[in-house]
């Protein structure tokens, strides 16, 4: 997996690269291709080389914000990564209307950087998380809860069982319950 380049970092001609860029739209999505048509029309020479856009697949599909624009450098070097990331979003902008902002760069091909930055999931996984656990907890305190309550109730049932049986067989002399016309009769 592939680490950021640092935004100050001179491009080196020759070298394919990825920007990560995250839409601000969220009402609206511009297809792959409407992005890649509004930067070869539009964006610097030295950005229109092996040019291809991506959305990534990530989580659910309405979630997924980021972008990744993938191109070989044919500058001169004296470019670095903000300024050709400030240069992609000008482009985007100024041709189909989105807005993005610059997510970070990365020296390789889109399918080797590593696509588990997307600002949303980075941004709900702690909730999520912490919703999980809470959810833990409250389950086994419930559990205890209920063992806590159940275990007086079925000892108090036991005895109520053990002083019926008790008094069925300890009444009268004769002990055991008898029927007859006259209904039932314990001990005798």
């Amino acid at each position: 997996m592939s680490t950021p380049v640092e935004n100050d970092f001179n491009m080196i001609p020759g070298q394919t690269y990825t920007f990560k860029l995250n839409l601000e739209n969220l009402i609206t999505k511009p297809t792959t291709s409407t992005m890649q048509a509004d930067l070869q029309a539009n964006a610097p020479s030295f950005v229109n080389n092996n040019m291809s856009v991506t959305w990534e697949s990530q989580g659910w599909n309405w979630t997924t914000n980021v972008a990744d624009v993938q191109f070989t450098y044919n500058g001169d070097g004296s470019d670095v990564i903000s300024d050709v990331a400030n240069a992609i979003i000008a482009t985007l902008k100024s041709g189909s209307n989105d807005d993005f902002t610059f997510v970070a760069a990365y020296a390789d091909n889109a399918g080797n950087v590593n696509t588990s930055s997307n600002p949303l999931t980075d941004l709900t996984k702690p909730i999520t998380d912490a919703a999980t656990d809470i959810l833990n907890k409250v389950g086994q305190q419930t559990s205890k809860t209920a063992q806590d309550v159940l275990t007086p109730v079925e000892i108090a049932v036991g005895i109520v069982v053990v002083l019926v049986i008790a008094l069925i067989f300890t009444a009268g002399k004769s002990g055991g319950v008898s029927g007859g016309p006259e209904g039932f009769k314990v001990g005798g």
